[in-house]
């Protein structure tokens, strides 16, 4: 007597991939754990993870975006907060992590949690960090998520702070407003429009753009970072002196 089973064929079939992916990834850790009695070598370390990264975007998801994306923001987690390795060989995988992580799945509310710190402030590009939320908030509202609004906030932050860019931080800051209307978050629109009605009566944002690359410049372990950093603050008319342990800063441009 046949029996009929309780799901199709195409069901079993991507059941049996995805055990076959965990038992890959399984592999891998345990091929990490054979390692950990070598020194480490940071900067290969950091060439095999680019690879690997870049194999990921031409890598079949069967379906799977979702858990593709999991992850790779596990992945992610991971790769910040070495921070033995990060000193040594940088942020420069930053962007790439969470533009693979939001191109698999832009409705992954948690992760744009990320973008700032890891793109903008770390890896010293808030014009990818701007791309990044725009994938967002392309796709999200508030009936997917009530506290959708920290997307475009975030947003305008980095606008503000790092690219001196008022206009659009003012719209986005609006959008924010507008989405927590309906929310439980409702009470915070006062705030974001007081923040509005400030920027468009202070549209010179030099003392908060100094802030901010100073903030870049300071948490920069990437030469490249560093260097761009400096780049913004001398832009800004701010004057390059040496401390006290003898590294170089920057003192705030003529009347800060």
């Amino acid at each position: 007597m046949a029996y009929a089973l309780p799901f199709s064929s195409r069901t079993l079939t991507n059941l049996i991939i995805g055990l076959a992916a965990c038992g890959g990834v399984l592999g891998l850790q345990l091929q990490q754990l054979d390692r950990l009695d070598q020194t480490p070598n940071y900067e290969l370390a950091a060439q095999t993870e680019a690879t690997r990264l870049a194999a990921r975007r031409t890598s079949p998801t069967l379906g799977f975006e979702a858990l593709v994306a999991d992850w790779t923001f596990l992945d992610y987690l991971q790769y910040f907060g070495d921070d033995e390795a990060r000193t040594a060989s940088g942020y420069g995988l930053a962007a790439d992590y969470l533009d693979r992580v939001t191109e698999l799945d832009p409705r992954f509310l948690f992760v744009y949690l990320f973008v700032s710190p890891g793109v903008s402030y770390y890896q010293g590009e808030p014009e990818r960090a701007v791309t990044l939320f725009d994938r967002g908030i392309d796709v999200l509202s508030p009936q997917i998520h009530p506290n959708v609004f920290i997307v475009p906030k975030f947003k305008a932050l980095d606008l503000f702070l790092l690219m001196g860019d008022i206009p659009g931080a003012i719209a986005a800051y609006q959008q924010a407003a507008a989405w927590v209307d309906g929310t439980p978050f409702a009470d915070y629109r006062p705030g974001l429009e007081q923040t509005i009605a400030y920027l468009q009566a202070n549209p010179d944002s030099l003392q908060a753009r100094y802030i901010g690359w100073s903030d870049v410049y300071s948490n920069a372990v990437d030469a490249v970072v560093r260097d761009r950093a400096a780049t913004e603050l001398r832009s800004l008319g701010a004057r390059e002196v040496k401390l006290e342990d003898g590294s170089i800063g920057f003192a705030p441009p003529p009347g800060l």
